[in-house]
């Protein structure tokens, strides 16, 4: 996860025409966005908060993921990122956790109750 608040006003564009995953995607894991090789959803952090919308990447249909349409991540998608951020924040970007029992079991009934 990377703050956004001291990146370069070209990484942050209006909605719609996001450059801020592409960047994250190409200097972070050194390979370019492909919708037929990943599935990813975005939000980000900015001025201490969390913002679950991204059109660039919510919107859009990927390999093996169908898009609802919204630019805001779905309330399961919410919590499992609340709970990964929470994770972050105590205890760092080299810390490696376990999604708990209560957690999945959440993500599970959210996801079976909305389809």
């Amino acid at each position: 996860m990377k703050c956004m608040d001291n990146w370069p006003p070209e990484y942050r564009t209006p909605s719609g025409q996001e450059r801020a995953h592409d960047y994250l995607l190409k200097s972070i894991m050194g390979v370019q966005y492909d919708p037929t090789r990943i599935s990813c959803g975005g939000f980000f952090y900015i001025h201490g908060e969390l913002v679950y919308n991204c059109t660039w990447l919510n919107m859009r249909d990927q390999q093996g993921a169908r898009s609802d349409g919204k630019k805001a991540l779905s309330h399961p998608e919410k919590l499992l990122v609340d709970y990964c951020f929470n994770q972050y924040k105590e205890y760092g970007k080299h810390h490696v956790f376990q999604i708990s029992s209560a957690l999945d079991e959440a993500l599970l009934s959210e996801t079976q109750s909305s389809s």
